[in-house]
């Protein structure tokens, strides 16, 4: 739900807005574009003034080396509860916990700040090392998608792959490389989001394949995603918030290696 996203709103709730963190890169989660196909309940046909809907969706895989940049954001816990409550039953996602590289270029000193608090020195290579298996992984509150896309949905081509193998996807850039830029009068953009709707309407075999359990839940390993060490931050509770508010207060700026080519 970053800026510029249609639905960027339900983060704010009662008056309250919600504040942008800062960037972080989410490990084990590759990046897909939902392109509504017939049928679907979002579906806009050609013959429609509206453009055509397309919404990313990422799924866990079970591998490191696929990565996100997520845009992260401070917000009540009233927004929380409303934001996920609100999305109807069998949509496609579901709220989990993910993965966060916090030693990643990608990733925001202020993130930093909110999982280790202002005193932690992130170019401590000692203290690197000492924290590699609990401390370098944070874990923070998303929603991901639960069944396989298939032929649903476009894979998102990497916007680039790291030194350590990890391939990076970041919305704004993936999704131009693959309909086009969000310019006015948008023509472009939308010829190639039906296009790849129309290719990818999935034919009766492989839909009734995507009802089967096998078929539509990946398998997760829990010792990849889960947060077993009691050491290992998580940035879903109110003091981790208010570190990272306050150091962008303080600094009057938002790090990160978001736009990074290595």
């Amino acid at each position: 739900m970053q800026n510029g996203f249609q639905l960027r709103k339900n983060l704010d709730f009662g008056g309250i807005d919600a504040i942008f963190v800062g960037h972080a890169l989410v490990v084990g989660v590759k990046m897909y574009f939902d392109v509504k196909p017939t049928g679907c309940r979002e579906h806009i046909s050609d013959n429609n003034e509206k453009r055509p809907n397309m919404n990313p969706c990422l799924l866990c895989t079970n591998d490191l080396n696929d990565g996100n940049v997520y845009h992260i954001f401070a917000v009540t816990e009233t927004a929380l509860c409303e934001a996920l409550c609100n999305e109807p039953r069998y949509l496609g996602v579901t709220p989990d916990c993910v993965k966060i590289d916090l030693y990643a270029k990608e990733t925001s000193e202020s993130v930093r700040v909110a999982a280790f608090g202002e005193g932690y020195d992130i170019t401590d290579k000692s203290k690197e090392r000492k924290d590699s298996e609990g401390r370098r992984y944070g874990t923070m509150l998303t929603v991901v998608a639960y069944g396989i896309p298939r032929k649903r949905a476009v894979e998102a081509t990497p916007g680039y792959v790291k030194e350590d193998g990890c391939r990076v996807t970041t919305f704004k850039e993936c999704s131009e490389d693959t309909f086009g830029p969000e310019v006015t009068p948008f023509t472009t953009r939308d010829d190639s989001i039906r296009r790849a709707r129309e290719r990818r309407v999935p034919n009766e075999e492989e839909e009734e394949d995507a009802m089967t359990a096998s078929a539509a839940l990946p398998m997760l390993n829990e010792a990849l995603y889960g947060a077993a060490s009691k050491n290992s931050p998580r940035l879903i509770d109110r003091m981790a918030a208010d570190r990272a508010i306050a150091f962008i207060q303080r600094t009057k700026r938002i790090d990160g290696g978001y736009f990074a080519t290595t």
